[in-house]
């Protein structure tokens, strides 16, 4: 339980919920660290963007933005994250592309989705 007035611990960085315990889970906050008007990569803090470019809006919903759910996904590479991987990657733009490389370079240079990104760019 999170009790009101509660603070979090600074190593909480998800809050999963749900009606009552019983209950399946249902809902997933993420939380991120902040500088200003920036948010910061926890694993790498050289990785930030703007708050105000955290998220896009699809079908009127306000979602993740594309290419930071990859990076977020890009540490365990489970089967689901491999094939998010692979379902995104030709719907990122060159910018949201260009970004993951970056952001990749910085936080894990020997990440395998580097090469798929790298061929993409070419392509494109």
């Amino acid at each position: 339980l999170w009790e009101v007035g509660e603070s979090l611990p600074p190593e909480v960085h998800d809050i999963w919920c749900r009606p009552t315990p019983e209950s399946p889970w249902a809902m997933q906050f993420m939380i991120l660290d902040e500088d200003g008007d920036d948010w910061v990569y926890r694993r790498d803090a050289a990785v930030r963007g703007r708050i105000d470019r955290l998220t896009v809006t699809r079908r009127g919903l306000p979602l993740l933005a594309p290419e930071l759910q990859l990076l977020f996904k890009s540490k365990g590479r489970r089967p689901k994250d491999e094939f998010d991987f692979a379902l995104a990657l030709p719907k990122l733009d060159e910018t949201q592309r260009d970004w993951l490389i970056e952001a990749l370079m910085i936080s894990d240079p020997t990440n395998p989705w580097l090469g798929p990104l790298h061929a993409q760019k070419v392509s494109s």
